[in-house]
């Protein structure tokens, strides 16, 4: 039957990648790769050595690891301990960082929840110390991660004051082009703490006085570090379409407000791709007439304008 073959399919594959975490589990144990010569009865001492290592990291370091992250009395300490948690995660096999990974991150975004400000600025030193060790490949993770964890109240300050500390930390040692993939998500964060419900509690003076973070809007910034570091063709079109749809959702056309914020975060945009490398005359030249053919009305008698160019017309 289908089901059983799946199955057996199924445990296969989980034997092999057990077998390959027993194989990077040997070579960590010798100070080397793989051995190539036949398993041995010397192999299989190192592998359940290698084993057991790996259950008592697993089952009893990491828990207290964890314990510290989050334990006021350790507030100190909580760079120092998440660094090496995650040193200690890169040292495991690749399926047990992966599972273990999303519980880290967020037992690190939770400490951004305590309404303690040291607390909060100890949890964003930790956490962007992790973005810069983890790397661009897994930021809209930790992005993901600050999404669901900050979801009310002063949280919302928190999370857009947040993202652009660790944007900061993280943007100057990553290529360009290497968060194209998290950029989506990165640019929902910001038009919703511009537009949204954040920026409407930074009104609030009781809100303002008691948090640091409400007293100004750090996604224009963040906004401008983005564009810096996106592949103009074809990321591009997630921000300026993006920035005129929310303006216009939040009232843009009757609201000075949300007309003078829309108007802000498009210059920071163009500041931030005039510092990007991907950008070249051609492909800019070709989208700046796309979005002056699709938002100024044409001349009275004058025939209908071209659809549109993008910028991957000039790619071409």
């Amino acid at each position: 039957p289908i089901s059983t073959r799946a199955a057996e399919a199924a445990a296969e594959e989980e034997d092999g990648e057990e077998a390959g975490e027993d194989e990077l589990l040997v070579g960590a144990a010798e100070g080397g790769g793989a051995a190539d010569a036949a398993p041995s009865a010397d192999d299989e001492a190192v592998r359940a050595r290698a084993r057991a290592i790996l259950q008592a990291v697993q089952g009893k370091l990491l828990p207290q690891l964890y314990n510290h992250i989050k334990d006021p009395k350790t507030e100190g300490a909580r760079v120092s301990v998440a660094l090496a948690v995650l040193k200690l995660l890169k040292l495991m096999p690749p399926r047990v960082l992966k599972l273990q990974l999303r519980g880290f991150l967020m037992r690190l975004v939770a400490t951004l929840s305590s309404r303690e400000k040291s607390v909060r600025q100890k949890g964003r030193e930790a956490l962007a110390m992790v973005a810069v060790e983890l790397g661009a490949e897994h930021f809209g993770a930790i992005a993901y991660e600050l999404q669901s964890s900050l979801r009310r109240g002063f949280q919302l300050q928190v999370l857009g004051h947040a993202l652009h500390f660790l944007l900061a930390k993280l943007v100057p040692t990553v290529a360009v082009g290497s968060l194209d993939s998290c950029a989506p998500l990165l640019v929902r964060l910001i038009l919703a703490d511009v537009f949204g419900e954040a920026a409407e509690k930074k009104e609030v003076d009781a809100i303002a006085n008691s948090m640091r973070e409400a007293h100004s809007t750090m996604s224009f910034a963040s906004m401008e570090l983005l564009a810096s570091v996106i592949t103009f063709v074809p990321t591009v079109n997630e921000l300026v379409p993006h920035i005129h749809r929310a303006a216009v959702d939040a009232g843009g056309a009757t609201t000075l407000k949300h007309a003078n914020n829309a108007r802000e975060l498009l210059r920071r945009c163009v500041i931030g791709l005039s510092a990007n490398p991907s950008v070249g005359l051609q492909p800019l030249t070709v989208y700046c007439a796309g979005l002056l053919s699709t938002h100024l009305p044409p001349k009275r008698g004058g025939a209908a304008p071209a659809p549109a160019p993008t910028p991957a017309d000039a790619a071409v």
